[in-house]
């Protein structure tokens, strides 16, 4: 599983705030988009490679 990239995330918005629905709380951005938006937010973004950071590795633990 990959993650959005804060830092990129934050310099997109910057550069296009009208993309995405968020808001600032304590510093931090706080997505406020529909569940519908931000999938097609990231749909588009899927192959911008900074836009995502490295994967994360998951051990199910039993």
């Amino acid at each position: 599983m990959r993650m959005l990239d804060p830092k990129w995330l934050e310099e997109h918005l910057q550069a296009n705030p009208e993309v995405l629905s968020v808001e600032e709380v304590d510093n931090r951005i706080l997505i406020t988009a529909s569940t519908k938006e931000l999938q097609e937010f990231v749909i588009r973004h899927l192959k911008t490679e900074s836009a995502f950071g490295d994967a994360l590795k998951k051990k199910r633990v039993k």
